[in-house]
């Protein structure tokens, strides 16, 4: 049996649940008894170390996906002693985030994408009266909700256009964005999340993979991303003239937050908020067009670059 240990954010649990599902395996926590095979997804925590210390004598083999741009010295280090204890294979996700674990010394045996599945229903609001505009990510320092600071307070003034929250984190980062939303939205379907939204917003400044743009395409939601460098990887490498790009400014720093150093690609708020604008005033004919390019090359480049059978190359 091929047990799948996943660290705690959405993305994640949602890599560990297709992973597990598409090797017939099982998405396991500490009261599973373990044995053979375990593929850890994203950073070690003490949850898994404690799933495999518990385990240890009854594991063959581990497999390692590590996701990230962050430098922690505390985050490395764990790395590093996990990968001299158990000895796993370690994969990235993109080639951005074996740039940057290399940088670390942790060598990185492959890339691997995480894979999505694309979903037999797509978004099907073609002709919504209010376009809902959804941030899809936990309030979290790393996903730059302050950053776009100029572009809430515009849309609040002018009261076009609304948004969903999607996702947890920070609380002085969830009381902030609150001022200029309407929504909070749970994960508890993210399904429902996805059939209910119009148009999905990207707002980080660095991600390791991005998966829920990707997710939001695979649903047919036209997606706003900045030009980045992990969607220059994921997206715009498949997609030329991409719909809905927001520029880079060009400006690269690290940001600095405690012990975290944080890669930022910087782009211009206002163009964000311009870009949502002419999406708001599309004509019912404009959008239309533009939701049949995301059901259609979306879905497609999802299918054809991002399937389940990305996972074989486990070679279990």
């Amino acid at each position: 049996m091929v047990t799948v240990i996943p660290t705690l954010p959405y993305s994640i649990k949602k890599v560990a649940n297709d992973i597990a599902k598409h090797i017939n395996g099982k998405v396991g926590n500490i009261g599973y008894y373990l044995n053979e095979l375990i593929i850890g997804i994203g950073n070690p925590d003490p949850n898994m170390e404690r799933i495999l210390r518990f385990n240890r004598k009854n594991v063959r083999k581990v497999y390692l996906v590590i996701e990230g741009t962050s430098v922690n010295t505390m985050t490395i280090n764990n790395i590093k002693l996990y990968i001299n204890t158990y000895k796993p294979e370690v994969y990235a996700p993109s080639k951005l985030s074996k740039f940057y674990l290399e940088l670390m010394d942790i060598q990185i045996n492959d890339v691997i994408h995480h894979a999505i599945e694309l979903p037999e229903q797509y978004n099907q609001r073609f002709n919504p009266e209010i376009k809902i505009f959804s941030y899809g990510s936990g309030m979290l320092e790393r996903k730059y909700p302050y950053f776009l600071e100029p572009m809430f307070k515009k849309m609040k003034e002018e009261n076009k256009i609304y948004f969903y929250i999607k996702g947890g984190g920070n609380v002085r980062y969830r009381d902030y964005v609150s001022q200029y939303d309407e929504t909070m939205y749970s994960n508890t379907d993210i399904s429902e999340y996805y059939m209910n939204i119009d148009v999905f917003v990207n707002l980080s400044g660095t991600e390791g993979f991005g998966l829920m743009p990707l997710e939001a395409i695979s649903y047919g939601i036209p997606t706003i991303i900045p030009d980045i460098s992990i969607f220059r990887e994921t997206i715009l490498q498949y997609w030329n003239n991409y719909p809905l790009l927001v520029k880079s400014t060009g400006n690269y720093y690290i940001w600095k937050f405690g012990e975290w150093r944080i890669p930022v690609f910087e782009y211009d708020a206002m163009e964000m908020y311009d870009l949502m604008k002419q999406i708001n005033e599309m004509s019912k004919e404009q959008y239309y067009n533009l939701k049949m390019q995301f059901i259609e090359k979306g879905r497609k480049m999802i299918s054809e670059h991002y399937p389940l059978s990305l996972y074989d190359k486990f070679k279990l």
